[in-house]
């Protein structure tokens, strides 16, 4: 029997931005990736749009590897799942690994137009979302 391991999404809204904590763990298919996050980001999406927030927040700390063709597909399908170019989105991410993998992907979004930045530490990237 196959189990797959599923991440965890907690948000928490301060103003017009909304902190989302990525934790659990990542499944081994990126079909199983894609799934998750999907149904998890697509909500949000019309969460950000009902309740006018502007900024994201998103710490990631998932275990397992994190794998490029699941954060690329992500970010290439940010407007398929409902997120709009005018949203500011700052993502954390503490291992180097996973920091380098979901940078590709971001590279992608902001050639396309979005506003995403990937940071080691909180802090930093609290820093930058309040830039406007």
């Amino acid at each position: 029997m196959c189990h797959v391991m599923a991440y965890t999404f907690t948000t928490t809204q301060e103003g017009d931005m909304l902190v989302v904590r990525v934790g659990g763990t990542r499944p081994a298919l990126d079909a199983d990736v894609i799934e998750q996050m999907w149904g998890f980001w697509s909500p949000l999406a019309d969460r950000c749009r009902r309740d006018g927030i502007r900024r994201i927040l998103s710490i990631n700390s998932p275990l397992g590897q994190a794998k490029s063709t699941s954060m690329v597909a992500l970010f290439k399908r940010f407007a398929e799942i409902g997120l709009t170019p005018s949203l500011r989105m700052a993502m954390v991410v503490a291992d180097a690994h996973g920091r380098r993998v979901i940078e590709l992907g971001a590279a992608l979004a902001v050639e396309k137009g979005w506003s995403v930045k990937i940071f080691a530490a909180e802090d930093e990237a609290r820093q930058w979302l309040m830039l406007d």
